[in-house]
């Protein structure tokens, strides 16, 4: 039989309402404090705490998810009571990954460390994968660009690089091997996850390599073209597509390279939008104009009435989706001549 810390759930329980325990006393359920949980009913609680360190959590409405710190007991206005034994169990969590991963997870997750890119040459194998990537959008992608979108043309160079191999095993050595022989790849915004997409035959079109496992559940699934984003600013300007190439060839075509400090390319890796506008919400992003480059099986109805409900939106200036209006493209990640950009359809929520 499982042993739960129930520490954070007795803390929890005295000052916070509703506040309950899963049938199994694995988890502690609470109401966000990110998206402010369901406005309909007081009583509903979505964010779930795990009842062991280092507490990750997860929002089942809006998806945020992370670890229960000191930041966590800001959000919810308690008192710091819990802050040491919350570092505490942090660092204990740390130490065990120490030990597998070694010094590697240290200075890779550092925000004052920036992943190595570039491959070592530029072989065959990196060719095509630039070739790719340049007749999918019909541009010209240069060195510099290959960092600031975290492409990684050589999966093995960039695991050889940034002192990642320390902990890999035969099987996802092959892995690794066969993903760089066969994938085109770029790292998502937690840094922790590779998207990779077949570029060959193959049997899966899409693959999510984990650098780190352990750490999965604090990874933001998004992706977003690197930019030192200004928070002073009054107003943002978000533009978000479902795909990688979509916010590419907006990011080039659509508005020719334009990028400020007040500006964010955003792939969502899917229909996120939920999790993305959240995220942001919590960065003190809050008023923006957002901008939806949507692909075409998603109706103007789907955002109204689904994809869209969240009360972050209410801090928002508003939201334009447009589609690409040419025959026989379902979405924007394509070349120039292949887009022609709708009419912009206003969203009221």
């Amino acid at each position: 039989m499982n042993n739960y810390d129930l520490t954070l759930y007795e803390y929890l329980k005295s000052r916070v309402y509703p506040c309950r325990l899963t049938t199994r006393k694995d988890e502690t359920i609470v109401r966000c404090p990110y998206c402010g949980d369901s406005v309909k009913s007081k009583q509903s609680t979505h964010f779930y705490i795990q009842n062991i360190p280092p507490f990750k959590y997860y929002c089942q409405r809006c998806s945020v998810k992370g670890i229960f710190d000191e930041k966590t007991v800001k959000m919810f206005k308690l008192d710091h009571t819990l802050d040491r034994y919350l570092k505490n169990t942090y660092n204990d969590y740390i130490g065990k990954l120490n030990r597998k991963y070694g010094n590697s997870i240290f200075h890779y997750m550092s925000k004052q460390k920036e992943p190595i890119f570039l491959p070592n040459q530029y072989t065959q194998l990196e060719i095509d994968k630039i070739n790719y990537f340049n007749n999918r959008i019909g541009v010209k992608l240069t060195e510099d660009e290959i960092s600031q979108f975290r492409i990684i043309l050589n999966l093995e160079d960039f695991y050889i690089n940034n002192e990642l191999t320390n902990s890999l095993n035969k099987r996802k050595i092959d892995l690794i091997k066969h993903l760089n022989e066969n994938y085109f790849c770029y790292l998502l915004n937690d840094k922790n996850t590779i998207n990779c997409r077949n570029i060959k035959n193959g049997k899966w079109k899409h693959f999510k390599l984990k650098i780190f496992e352990e750490t999965k559940e604090m990874s933001k699934r998004f992706y977003s073209i690197k930019n030192d984003i200004d928070l002073s600013n009054t107003v943002f300007n978000i533009n978000i597509a479902e795909g990688f190439f979509d916010i590419m060839s907006v990011y080039y075509n659509i508005n020719n390279k334009k990028m400020s400090n007040d500006t964010l390319y955003i792939a969502n890796n899917g229909k996120g939008y939920k999790f993305t506008l959240t995220y942001l919400a919590s960065m003190g992003i809050l008023n923006a104009d957002i901008n939806i480059y949507s692909d075409l099986d998603v109706s103007i109805n789907d955002y109204k009435n689904n994809i869209l409900k969240n009360d972050i939106l209410s801090h928002m200036n508003g939201i334009n989706i447009y589609y690409n209006n040419v025959e026989g493209q379902k979405d924007f990640g394509t070349t120039m001549d292949n887009i022609k950009l709708s009419s912009k359809n206003i969203v009221r929520i």
